[in-house]
């Protein structure tokens, strides 16, 4: 029996010596297969990059710019801690959603708060029928460069002022339209109300730190803003209010948990 073991043992070997030219041949295949496989997938995720970057290149703003909004519910909490909580998972779900995949093809991204309106009050020009009374929402609007926007007039909100306790006023700086329409000076102080979803609301004070005025409103960055910014019209006087995201954050939701905001 032992002999009959070493034979077959002997005769495995040398089978498998005679025959290793035929197996590297056939590895030497495998691999190449292998190799050609993995080249065809990145040469046509590279074609298909450049053909998507060539498109994106030649395409009109209004094919190639994205609007994506998330609104305040009735079903979100009602304190300011809830309302940040939430705001907090809005954001990190932009990012892991949005910006982290899309990340290779943007070219610039603006992060946008907007409430809902607020009335003006506290100066005899501004205490009209609310038909006609002049109103503008709270706005932040991330992007705010010195290649984007012209600070003409007083400061920008500081962070300072967002942390500041409640009856502080709230610095707003407003754009150049806003501030001739709304008829105060620099540092005056007024008062803003909801406009709606509330029974007599209480006011705040904002005081106006600074004025703007944007470089070039034809910039593609600006795209869809143009609600955004002041307008007045036969209907409407909209002076939109600018302020920092902490002030919105800190302050407005504070003294506002259930306010609508986008």
């Amino acid at each position: 029996m032992l002999p009959m073991i070493r034979f077959a043992y002997v005769m495995a070997i040398r089978r498998a010596v005679s025959g290793w030219r035929l197996e590297a041949v056939l590895f030497g295949g495998i691999l190449l297969a292998v190799t050609l496989m993995a080249s065809s997938v990145i040469f046509f995720d590279l074609l298909s990059n450049a053909s998507l970057r060539h498109e994106l290149i030649q395409a009109t703003p209004e094919d190639t710019n994205l609007s994506i909004r998330s609104f305040s519910s009735q079903d979100e909490p009602s304190t300011p801690r809830g309302r940040r909580s939430v705001y907090q998972d809005r954001l990190e779900f932009m990012e892991s959603k949005v910006a982290r995949p899309f990340g290779d093809f943007l070219a610039d991204e603006s992060l946008v708060i907007d409430t809902a309106t607020f009335y003006f009050a506290g100066h005899p020009h501004l205490e009209l029928d609310n038909e006609v009374r002049p109103r503008g929402s709270i706005i932040y609007m991330s992007g705010f460069g010195p290649d984007r926007v012209s600070l003409i007039q007083g400061s920008w909100p500081s962070k300072e002022n967002a942390h500041a306790p409640i009856g502080t006023p709230l610095d707003v700086a407003l754009d150049s339209l806003g501030f001739e329409l709304l008829g105060l000076q620099l540092g005056e102080v007024m008062d803003v109300f909801p406009a709606a979803s509330f029974t007599d609301p209480p006011a705040m004070r904002v005081r106006i730190s600074g004025v703007f005025e944007r470089v070039d409103p034809d910039d593609e960055f600006w795209y869809e803003t143009g609600s955004d910014f002041s307008l007045s019209n036969d209907r409407w006087t909209i002076i939109p209010l600018f302020t920092s995201e902490e002030a919105i954050i800190q302050r407005v939701m504070t003294e506002y948990p259930t306010l609508y905001t986008i």
